[in-house]
């Protein structure tokens, strides 16, 4: 089982081993921020202002297929991980073939789940009477690619487990070069409009599944996928379900915030609407970079606290936690330098505009926060300790947002709404995270007291 991907992660000089681990998962987090935004500047250029509001109401959408995904490719990526670190290649092989499985039970559910409850679905994202049409076009062939998109990110997970960060990149970057060149050709040269540019996104889901298969029907992988129901043992089950559920949580709450905002939002006028959604997918791009980092960081921390070599978890966590403080100062500076032609990419209103600024100006104050939780997260689920990453999944967007963004309208009204995400990530980071970690600390001094042990 030594093969030079696991060696990396057991015995590799840790700053190369996460240059190699990060340097594709943010190209192919990154890659999946393009796939959310790169609809909206190609039907922005249109000039429509119905289809670049349902563009921009969508977005929760994403993230609940996103988060269907997480569910499975984390909670197998986590369990992956540690098996490989205990030299336990049959149980990798299991829960890997397990995860595969409920990929596509889960895909084919939401898929029919979605079509049932389509437009009441969209009226909770924020759609009114002028997008709901172009929303509900939209959506229709979205939800057609649900188990394409939900298998793409579960097979990622796996992959990545094992070491292999590169090939996810190249599957997602070959579905989103297709996304890009097909979007100008359905949208205008066919006409299709709005629909042209889902039909284009379906079509890149499908090609990324189609080369992220053929990477186990190669033998390229380590990890050996056999879709047969003996695979699905309780074992397997429980260990993907008690990392993948608060993951999958921390997904689903994200876009009940987002929804949170664009129905409050929705009061102050389909400018405001439209003007969060597009500020929503410009900050899911540094967003998906920050996840990108920590999701190179898991293979190093899950398999070594598998081996119970916490020295070099930490090691890895405070490279790591460097990285992505200084990634977010830089977003803050863009954001509050360059807040205007960010939003000019997708929409030239200027009422859109002046309140989408507003947005940039409250992401930037949240950059940090964002991510010192995204870390911790990572850190808790790369571990298997559960609880700890769901306490912190939910108090985020759950325990902290919710109550926070309804005071927050009613006493300040659109600013109230604007500046509630950063409010909470700041809040959660201090009351939530920090003392989580101090607690993480004190769980592996104890189970090595020999352990020189030193975050400074």
């Amino acid at each position: 089982m030594k093969t030079s991907a696991i060696q990396m992660l057991a015995e590799g000089k840790m700053s190369k081993t996460l240059f190699r681990l990060c340097l594709p998962a943010v190209a192919a987090m990154a890659v999946n921020g393009i796939y959310n935004v790169v609809d909206a500047f190609f039907i922005g250029l249109t000039g429509d202002m119905g289809a670049i509001g349902a563009i921009s109401v969508i977005f929760p959408l994403f993230v609940v297929i996103t988060a269907l995904g997480i569910f499975l490719g984390i909670g197998a990526s986590s369990y992956i991980s540690r098996c490989l670190g205990a030299k336990a290649i049959l149980k990798a092989n299991d829960a890997a073939s397990t995860a595969v499985i409920f990929s596509l039970i889960l895909g084919a559910v939401s898929t029919v789940t979605g079509f049932l409850l389509m437009r009441p679905m969209l009226y909770l994202f924020g759609a009114r009477e002028v997008i709901m049409p172009y929303a509900s076009a939209y959506t229709s062939w979205i939800l057609y690619g649900n188990i394409f998109a939900v298998l793409n990110v579960t097979l990622a997970g796996i992959i990545r487990a094992e070491g292999n960060t590169i090939y996810p990149t190249v599957a997602m970057l070959s579905g989103t070069v297709l996304n890009i060149a097909l979007d100008p050709v359905f949208i205008f040269a066919a006409g299709l409009g709005i629909k042209g540019a889902a039909i284009a996104t379906l079509i890149s889901y499908i090609t990324t599944s189609i080369i992220s298969i053929y990477y186990y029907l190669s033998n390229k992988a380590v990890i050996k996928i056999r879709l047969r129901l003996a695979s699905i043992s309780k074992e397997n089950s429980v260990e993907i379900i008690k990392v993948g559920f608060p993951a999958m949580t921390k997904q689903v709450l994200l876009a009940v915030v987002f929804c949170m905002i664009n129905m409050l939002s929705a009061g102050y006028g389909e400018n405001a609407v439209t003007a969060a959604g597009i500020c929503a997918k410009v900050n899911s791009f540094m967003a998906m970079t920050m996840m990108g980092i920590t999701q190179g960081f898991m293979p190093v921390a899950g398999f070594n606290f598998g081996a119970k070599n916490y020295a070099r978890v930490l090691d890895a966590f405070k490279k790591i936690l460097f990285v992505l403080l200084l990634f977010a100062v830089i977003c803050s500076l863009l954001y509050l330098l360059l807040s205007d032609e960010l939003i000019r990419i997708f929409c030239r209103d200027e009422a859109v505009i002046r309140i989408g600024e507003q947005f940039m100006i409250a992401f930037a104050v949240g950059t940090i926060p964002l991510a010192v939780s995204f870390l911790m997260d990572a850190l808790f689920f790369a571990c298997g300790l559960a609880r700890a990453a769901m306490l912190l999944s939910i108090s985020r967007q759950g325990l902290i947002f919710i109550p926070l963004v309804l005071i927050a309208d009613r006493l300040y009204q659109l600013q109230g709404v604007i500046w509630s995400s950063a409010a909470a990530d700041t809040l959660s980071s201090i009351l939530i995270a920090l003392p989580l970690f101090i607690a993480f600390i004190h769980r592996i001094k104890s189970a090595n007291a020999s352990l020189n042990i030193s975050i400074s």
